[in-house]
C-alpha cells in the first residue's frame, strides 16, 4: 500500500482519501496552521515533553563512550531502565537550560572522568561493558578510518568524481561509490545507523586489506609516506620512529624498536622496501590504530 503525497506536503488517507490531520504523538490535532511542523518542534523542546532530552543525550552519550546509558539507544520504556538513571536525568535537564545546546553535551561529556578513563582493564573490571569502570575499545566508524589511512600514508582515496582530497568524512550521501566504505559498513542511510553492527570485520574485508589495493596501493605509491621516508633515511631508526607518530601518535617503546630494527634490516633496496611495506601495513591493522581505545 502506497501513501500518495501531495506537492504542498499533505498526507492522503488511503482509506478516506482525504487529507490525514496532524496530531502531537499522545496528543491534540494539528490543525489551522501553516506549518504542521512547527507544532511538533514546540512539542518536542517543551517542558512539559521528558522523553526528546533523554533520547537526544542517549545518543551523544553513545557516541562519545561506545555505549548508550539505555541499550537499544532508541528503546526508552520504563521496563528497560538506564544504566545510570540519575546520570541521564542530570544530562537531559542540562541539555534543556542551555536551549538544546549539542555542542554544550558533547563537551560536558568529553570533559567527564569517565571519558578520560583507560581502555586498560584492571583487576575487577576485565568484564565490565556497561558501568564505564574502564573505556570501551570500538572500532572507528567507516568515514574516520578511511581518512585516517589516506591522511597517514598520505595518498588520498578517491570518490568517484569528486575534486580530489575529498575527505570521507564530509560525504553528504551514501550512495558515492566507495568499496573501503562499504567493507568497513557504512551505514547506507536506509534505515537507521544505530541499527548497523558494531563489529564491521568480516571475511571480505579480511582479503581486501591482506591483498586488495586499499591499503597495499597506498602503502606502495611513489609519492606517499614511506617511499618518501626510505629515499630520505639510510637509518632504520628514523624511519621507525617517524611511521609510529604519523599511525599511533606516539614513539615506539624500546622494545617495539629494537624488535623492528632486528627485522627490517636488508641487504638490498627491494628487500628493504618489502619489509618497510609489511612494517607500515601491520602498524595500519592494528587495533591501536583502527580503534578508539
Amino acid at each position: 500500500r502506497h501513501v500518495r503525497l501531495l506537492p504542498r506536503g499533505e498526507v492522503i488517507h488511503p482509506k478516506t482519501g482525504r487529507p490525514a490531520v496532524p496530531r502531537i504523538p499522545g496528543g491534540p490535532a494539528v490543525e489551522n496552521v501553516s506549518d504542521p511542523r512547527l507544532a511538533v518542534v514546540a512539542w518536542m523542546t517543551s517542558s512539559d515533553n521528558p522523553f526528546f532530552a533523554r533520547a537526544v543525550v542517549n545518543r551523544i552519550w553513545r557516541q562519545l563512550m561506545g555505549r548508550g546509558l539505555v541499550e537499544p539507544v532508541d528503546d526508552l520504556r520504563a521496563t528497560n531502565p538506564a544504566t545510570h538513571p540519575r546520570l541521564l536525568d542530570a544530562l537531559a535537564a542540562d541539555f534543556v537550560a542551555h536551549g538544546f545546546d549539542l555542542k554544550h553535551t558533547i563537551r560536558t561529556i568529553v570533559s567527564s572522568e569517565a571519558y578520560r578513563r583507560s581502555s586498560r582493564a584492571v583487576p575487577g573490571n576485565e568484564a565490565d561493558d556497561r558501568f564505564y569502570s574502564r573505556s570501551l575499545v570500538r572500532p572507528l566508524p567507516p568515514q574516520v578510518l578511511v581518512d585516517a589511512v589516506s591522511k597517514v600514508t598520505g595518498v588520498a582515496e578517491r570518490f568517484a568524481d569528486l575534486p580530489p582530497g575529498t575527505r570521507a568524512i564530509t560525504l553528504d550521501d551514501s550512495r558515492v561509490p566507495s568499496r573501503p566504505l562499504d567493507l568497513l559498513g557504512r551505514c547506507p542511510r536506509e534505515k537507521g545507523c544505530d541499527a548497523m553492527p558494531r563489529s564491521r570485520w568480516s571475511l571480505s574485508l579480511a582479503l581486501h586489506t591482506i591483498n586488495g589495493p586499499w591499503l597495499n596501493a597506498k602503502i606502495r605509491n611513489p609519492n606517499g609516506t614511506l617511499a618518501k621516508a626510505l629515499n630520505r633515511h639510510q637509518d632504520d631508526q628514523p624511519i621507525i620512529e617517524m611511521l609510529y607518530w604519523t599511525a599511533l601518535s606516539r614513539p615506539p617503546s624500546d622494545r617495539e624498536l629494537a624488535f623492528w630494527k632486528q627485522h627490517l634490516s636488508a641487504q638490498n633496496p627491494d628487500e628493504r622496501r618489502r619489509k618497510y611495506e609489511d612494517f607500515f601495513w601491520a602498524l595500519l591493522n592494528s587495533a591501536e590504530f583502527t580503534c578508539n581505545h
